[in-house]
């Protein structure tokens, strides 16, 4: 089993290299910060925890103006997998390296930076 650093809200960020974008593409960044924090009665290292149900209110499009597909510019970003052994408070724990659709759907990334480096979670 590969154990990776479990997401709070205190840290971290997800990336997508390549948001389409009109009239050009860019890089979106999405903080673990704006993350609203649906599980309130867990923290892992001082900030709330995050699973599947966790939506990052914003995120950060540095393309041009408008996404292709979603016609929004650093909107939402939803988590799409999860660890398969940890389930909290009834879906899965995400954690460093979990995919996540960036800017209302407008594109995929993946948690690239740790929100902390103490706690790990099995796949």
């Amino acid at each position: 089993m590969i154990m990776t650093a479990a997401n709070n809200n205190g840290g971290g960020t997800g990336f997508a290299g390549a948001e389409p974008m009109i009239p050009a593409s860019g890089p979106n960044e999405s903080p673990n910060g704006s993350g609203v924090p649906n599980v309130s009665n867990y923290f892992l290292m001082g900030p709330n925890q995050q699973n599947m149900g966790t939506i990052r209110t914003n995120t950060v499009s540095n393309g041009s103006v408008i996404g292709a597909a979603s016609g929004t510019n650093s909107a939402q970003q939803q988590p799409v997998n999860g660890s398969g052994v940890y389930i909290l408070q009834g879906m899965p724990k995400t954690r460093l390296g979990d995919m996540g659709t960036h800017n209302n759907n407008n594109s995929m990334g993946n948690q690239v930076a740790p929100s902390q480096t103490k706690y790990y979670v099995m796949s």
